[in-house]
């Protein structure tokens, strides 16, 4: 049985050589379909300098409705760890629900396989699907997916070192963090989730290029599974699949719309009125 290892290395090396072909039949006279299928990948490709110093940058571009979204976020996370985190989690644990949740299935099938080969080889796949079909929208998409699902698992690990929360399965409670202790390997690295921070940079990207239910119900029912899954699998509470969630939708989203990919009017934002505080999301 092939590894993920093996798979992987077969798979890189079958783009090396199917790029090296294409680069080299482009530079041949009387190959007018590579030079046209060249042109698209460059075309395609966004500019990864430019769109790193966007993300960077992000923050000074901060407006009030993004400073109430964070601010609203924030508050949302703060109750989730403070009243729902441990009646989950004690819930999960002690109904096994794991083994009988349908819903939990994909998110089981996207952990089997490896989160980081699941994003990356689909972007892979957008991209290559792009070229052949000679559809420039769909090439963009796949390496604007790549570049968020980059970003995001970046984040992440930054933000996994700095927090240093316990996981569910150590049974030290919720509220134990090791700020900056980054010598306990993988039992501190709770939040926020990874697993659920690539699947929803993943589907988002999909979500805002192809406005289109077809697209974006499968795309977040999936990111949605893959929550469920790290909750039932006591690797996280649920406030670190909310921050994940909510990490690699505004990594996504960003990188989205400075590619020119955003279609639809879709969007999530805090809402304060008459006396309530909440969040708008509009598909």
């Amino acid at each position: 049985m092939v590894s993920v290892k093996q798979f992987l290395a077969i798979i890189t090396s079958l783009l090396l050589c199917f790029v090296s072909c294409i680069m080299t039949k482009a530079q041949s006279p009387g190959t007018g379909y590579f030079v046209e299928r060249d042109a698209l990948f460059m075309r395609s490709m966004p500019d990864f300098e430019d769109d790193a110093r966007y993300i960077l940058s992000s923050p000074a571009r901060f407006d009030r409705k993004n400073l109430l979204f964070f601010g609203a976020f924030s508050a949302v996370t703060g109750i989730l760890m403070s009243s729902v985190d441990s009646p989950i989690y004690n819930s999960v644990r002690g109904n096994d629900v794991s083994k009988h949740n349908f819903l939990a299935g994909p998110g089981r099938f996207y952990d089997r396989i490896n989160p980081k080969l699941f994003t990356y080889g689909t972007s892979g796949l957008l991209v290559g699907a792009g070229y052949l079909l000679d559809d420039t929208r769909l090439a963009r998409t796949g390496w604007t997916a790549a570049e968020a699902v980059l970003f995001t698992q970046l984040t992440t690990g930054i933000l996994k070192s700095a927090v240093g929360r316990e996981r569910p399965y150590v049974n030290d409670g919720n509220f134990d963090f090791d700020l900056l202790d980054v010598t306990e390997g993988n039992t501190n690295r709770s939040f926020p989730s990874g697993h659920t921070s690539k699947i929803f940079a993943l589907s988002t990207v999909l979500a805002s290029s192809y406005d289109s239910p077809w697209v974006r119900l499968p795309s977040y029912a999936l990111a949605g599974s893959v929550a469920l899954q790290r909750i039932e699998s006591s690797n996280h509470w649920i406030s670190d699949v909310v921050a994940g969630g909510a990490l690699g939708y505004v990594m996504g989203r960003a990188l989205a719309r400075k590619n020119g990919l955003v279609e639809s009017n879709s969007r999530v934002y805090p809402v304060i009125q008459g006396g309530l505080v909440g969040l708008n999301i509009r598909f």
